[in-house]
């Protein structure tokens, strides 16, 4: 049978009963992936004008009624339909382009039965499927599931193109339910995946992540870079334990002696010259600490003074000097409260505000005497050290 007013032309092949809608010389036939498909309705155009498609069209005041397409499907006989099952594939769309040999596909949508039917119950989900880079077999690549959950196959990337705007992921289930949670969950494999991570970064500055690593029982790490590891400023362990790597930190020894450096009122600095550890490289080796950023440090230092007489030094203090003021400790008579060897060793600490690129030392004085007090080489007696509290 062919219609032959206005195109398109219809033609239904009798002996085989497959309608060809388009051209009444056209296949029902083709090669898709290598196998022979017959279809019953071919729809065929030429051009870049003709659409070579199906156009669905309704005139109609209602606002729920538009163009329709309906995919039916189930189990049994057209006489003796039975209930489809879960996991039955309901509808499949697919696309596909000649490769100079066959028609491959590249894409598929599917509709499935997504748990058990019943009556007016049929939970569904849909299926999207693309063929990767040499292939012609489409590959599952996201799934709506009937609880609305989105399941993706593969890597997940959400781009805006277009410079300015911003990208929005929000709950808006203000109910203030139990349902209304906002939950990011990831989840990788074992020890042999990669890394868990959010990362984030600018056009101007290196990336900051944050995640986990895969080994067992791994840290909640923050880096200062798109990957754990490298440079990592927050490691909080699963029993709660925090370090700050990158927190700047310090403690030097006095292992070399400095003699007859005060006594006669003589402000002496204090020498501090082996590192038992300096986080950040901001202590000089010597008797400095330079404060990389602006804030709040706590410093402390012990000292061990030798040669005090017996009747002269009656005044005498240290302190711990900053760029914006100097701590002092209380005034001692020393010739009073030195031990048989001569011998003294006092503790002081601060809290102190430091600007960035602010200076810390430790000073030593003793008064009404004469040069001969001095400071023995000691690395568990004589220390200085310190660090960013906030």
């Amino acid at each position: 049978m062919a219609y032959t007013g206005k195109d398109p032309v219809f033609v239904t092949e009798v002996v085989t009963d497959n309608l060809t809608v388009g051209a009444p010389t056209q296949d029902v036939t083709f090669t898709v992936n290598g196998a022979t498909i017959t279809a019953v309705i071919s729809a065929e155009a030429s051009g870049a004008t003709d659409l070579g498609g199906i156009i669905s069209h309704r005139h109609s005041a209602t606002a729920a009624f538009g163009g329709h397409t309906l995919y039916l499907r189930s189990r049994g006989t057209a006489a003796a339909p039975t209930v489809v099952q879960s996991g039955d594939t309901l509808s499949i769309i697919s696309s596909c382009g000649y490769d100079g040999t066959q028609w491959s596909q590249a894409a598929q949508i599917q509709v499935q039965v997504d748990g058990t039917p019943g009556a007016t119950d049929m939970p569904g989900r849909m299926v999207f499927y693309t063929s990767p880079d040499g292939t012609q077999t489409p590959a599952e690549v996201l799934r709506l599931a009937q609880n609305k959950l989105a399941t993706f196959s593969g890597d997940v990337t959400v781009t805006r193109a277009s410079s300015g705007g911003q990208v929005t992921l929000a709950n808006t289930n203000t109910s203030n339910t139990a349902n209304s949670a906002v939950v990011f969950s990831q989840n990788t494999g074992g020890t042999s995946a990669g890394n868990n991570v959010i990362s984030l970064t600018n056009t101007t500055d290196t990336a900051w992540s944050m995640g986990i690593t895969s080994a067992t029982n791994s840290s909640w790490i923050l880096s200062a870079n798109g990957s754990l590891g490298t440079t990592n400023v927050w490691v909080s362990t699963r029993s709660g334990e925090i370090t700050m790597p990158l927190q700047p930190a310090f403690l030097a020894t006095h292992t070399v002696a400095q003699t007859n450096v005060t006594g006669n009122g003589t402000l002496a600095t204090v020498n501090f010259t082996t590192e038992v550890f300096d986080q950040g490289s901001d202590y000089d080796g010597t008797n400095t600490f330079t404060a990389p950023v602006t804030g709040r440090y706590y410093f402390n230092c012990n000292v061990y003074i030798s040669g005090i007489d017996a009747t002269a030094n009656t005044s005498g203090f240290f302190q711990i000097t900053t760029s914006n003021r100097f701590y002092q400790s209380n005034v001692y008579n020393y010739s009073a409260i030195k031990n048989v060897g001569n011998l003294v060793m006092l503790n002081f600490s601060v809290f102190a505000d430091m600007d960035a690129a602010d200076t810390c030392s430790v000073q030593v004085e003793l008064d009404s005497g004469t040069l001969t007090v001095s400071l023995p080489a000691s690395a568990t007696q004589t220390f200085f050290g310190g660090h960013l509290v906030c």
